[in-house]
């Protein structure tokens, strides 16, 4: 009876909520970017100068030998915007020796951005990055219309709920983490405030979010706590990736740790962070099986309590299977890059998995795996009793 009962649910109604929940995860991942950008930005411009647009004009000379240390490019840009606005200059492009396969050439008409350092008068330009915004705002204007296209009416509240929780993160989040405020603290009431955002705006107030709340809010806890306990069990320290980072030309990422009084607590941010990267995973098997919950009981008002639980773990195994594995790839696929070194220099697996960037991905995505794994049966317990309470709702 239960198998029958669960291919009653309607396909398209789990495939919107997967979709809105699996949204809040890419808000997350731009929000972390953006926190990292603006942050180095912010302290960049305060001890190394000031930041323009700039255009290639012409690409005057290659090769360009710097005290037999470096090569690059010699470049006539043109800046489009600030005070500077259509002034001319020549700026060279540097490559450390051996590491000029990883910059993209200057060609004529690339956009780009250029540091301005030194007083008035005096000035000095430099090359700093290539401008990569419009290429993302192209993209993000794709995603709104693929969400209204394929969300229609719930596409719009799709996208009110990434505003409200984009809202939450650079309004209250980062503000209170800058402040000096317990980022582990602040996060865990950050992401519960997150997914009850995301879950009353998107599926209103009714049976089936509250249990899809109240399991989400167990799946974080138990992530949470996870990473909290073995993080500190196994003596990681949050500077893994910075330091990763800053050896592979990311310094920027360092000056965070520069500011005396106002330095973030870098070991309270990897706690926070694996508590905000598992919100997106644990809420969308949350709604997943408290739709499935639902629409399982509307098919057969007559199904016992237990029937009902049986019937939403059969959908919730599934969905298990599946969002595990994605979960953990999702880790998998961020450290790539670092693995394929490893492999080519022949680092043994004893060596790699004690490192604290390896042991941190590895505590990341296991926490995450069995708060999201626990969502499961809470949810469907939740939503089981909930629904055969009685009511309209």
């Amino acid at each position: 009876m239960a198998p029958r009962i669960v291919h009653a649910l309607p396909w398209c109604k789990k495939a919107r909520c997967a979709l809105v929940c699996r949204n809040s995860r890419v808000l997350f991942l731009v929000s972390g970017l953006m926190f990292v950008v603006l942050a180095a930005t912010s302290v960049s411009a305060q001890v190394r100068g000031e930041f323009y647009r700039a255009v290639v004009v012409e690409v005057t000379d290659v090769e360009t030998q710097v005290s037999g240390r470096s090569v690059g490019q010699d470049a006539v840009v043109e800046i489009t915007d600030g005070p500077y606005s259509g002034r001319r200059e020549t700026i060279t492009r540097l490559f450390a020796p051996g590491r000029e396969r990883l910059g993209q050439p200057l060609t004529a008409g690339m956009r780009l951005i250029v540091r301005v350092a030194g007083p008035p008068g005096r000035e000095t330009f430099h090359f700093h990055d290539l401008v990569r915004s419009r290429g993302i705002a192209v993209l993000a204007a794709l995603f709104v219309l693929v969400v209204l296209a394929v969300g229609g009416r719930q596409g719009v509240r799709t996208l009110l709920s990434l505003a409200l929780t984009a809202a939450v993160v650079f309004l209250v989040m980062i503000p209170l983490f800058l402040d000096g405020f317990s980022p582990v603290f602040i996060a865990g009431i950050s992401s519960l405030s997150i997914a009850a955002v995301v879950l009353f705006v998107i599926g209103g107030v009714n049976r089936k979010t509250v249990a899809a709340l109240l399991g989400t809010a167990t799946g974080i806890l138990v992530a949470g706590l996870l990473a909290f306990i073995v993080g500190d069990a196994v003596y990681l320290s949050g500077f893994g990736e910075i330091t990763f980072s800053a050896g592979m030309g990311g310094g920027e990422a360092q000056l965070l740790m520069l500011e005396g009084d106002a330095s973030p607590d870098i070991r309270g941010l990897l706690f926070a962070g694996m508590i905000i990267g598992a919100i997106g995973a644990v809420t969308d098997v949350g709604m997943s099986i408290a739709s499935a919950t639902r629409e399982i009981y509307r098919a057969n008002p007559q199904a016992s309590l237990g029937v009902l639980i049986r019937s939403s773990m059969v959908v919730g195994r599934d969905i298990m299977g599946t969002m595990t594995n994605t979960l953990i790839l999702a880790y998998v696929g961020g450290s790539l890059t670092l693995l394929l070194v490893f492999a080519h220099y022949g680092v043994g697996w004893f060596r790699v998995i004690n490192m604290d960037i390896i042991a941190t991905e590895a505590v990341r995505g296991l926490a995450g795996s069995i708060g999201l794994i626990v969502t499961i049966p809470v949810t469907s317990c939740i939503s089981a009793v909930l629904e055969t309470s009685g009511g309209s709702k």
